[in-house]
């Protein structure tokens, strides 16, 4: 997009690693003052250093996106830094386990929902005054493919609590996007397929990845910088009569 974000105040949470570590690093070789939001203090460091290293604007804080007080300090450091919060990117989540839904305990329940679903939630109350304020913002949140088709064979995974806080994100997106729409603000979801992040990778046998993969038509799972693109088009001039919308992004193996 050359260059097509100077001057624009992005935060991407999940920023350190996956798929939030390459939009992080896309924005801000497009020029854009880049915020890396993450719980793990040395891989943010890690990747912000190695991008100043090109003479490129991105900053690490480690927050704790379940914490409403970290959240709410985050937004005020970048409106402090920058007097503006133009896109949010909310990339965070995740899961550690399948299990069947029997066995999940109202803790497990709890966690998994307020990661995926509360943090998208707590991260978009802390910058819609900056944004309206403005009179411009761009909301990106991050989904599953999962939540836009069940897609669990047989019982040997079940990761019900995840996939059911995607498709939450999902229709609170298209809340904001009829609430904030008037303010100038979209508010998009885009929703990769399985994604060969090192957590995954880490959940999956290579047997399982190949299957996975005979499952896409494209016949490969996604890599981390399959979603970048569609990720920046929404947080872009060009979409800007786009709102409420779901980008699917997972190679043809979910389509709607």
């Amino acid at each position: 997009m050359n260059g097509s974000f100077d001057g624009r105040s992005v935060i991407v949470t999940g920023g350190a690693q996956g798929i939030g570590a390459a939009v992080a690093t896309a924005f801000a070789h497009e020029g854009a003052t880049t915020f890396l939001v993450d719980l793990d203090a040395d891989r943010a460091e890690t990747l912000a250093s190695s991008l100043r290293d090109r003479d490129l604007d991105a900053t690490a804080l480690v927050v704790d996106v379940t914490d409403t007080d970290a959240v709410n300090r985050m937004a005020s450091q970048v409106q402090e830094r920058t007097g503006r919060i133009d896109v949010l990117v909310t990339s965070a989540g995740g899961f550690s386990e399948g299990i069947l839904t029997e066995d999940i305990g109202d803790a497990q329940w709890a966690h998994s929902i307020d990661l995926n679903l509360g943090h998208v939630f707590r991260c978009c109350r802390a910058v819609i005054p900056s944004m309206k304020a403005a009179g411009y913002g761009r909301i990106i949140t991050v989904s599953s493919e999962g939540a836009r088709m069940p897609l669990t064979r047989g019982r040997a995974k079940n990761f019900g609590p995840y996939l059911a806080a995607k498709a939450g994100v999902i229709g609170f997106t298209r809340h904001l996007a009829r609430e904030l729409g008037p303010d100038g603000i979209t508010a998009n979801v885009v929703a990769p397929g399985t994604t060969l992040s090192e957590r995954v990778r880490g959940l999956h046998s290579p047997e399982a990845i190949d299957r996975l993969a005979e499952l896409t038509p494209l016949q490969r799972l996604a890599e981390p910088d399959d979603h970048v693109g569609p990720i920046l088009f929404l947080a872009s001039d060009a979409a800007q009569y786009v709102n409420g919308g779901t980008l699917d992004s997972n190679g043809g193996r979910v389509m709607l």
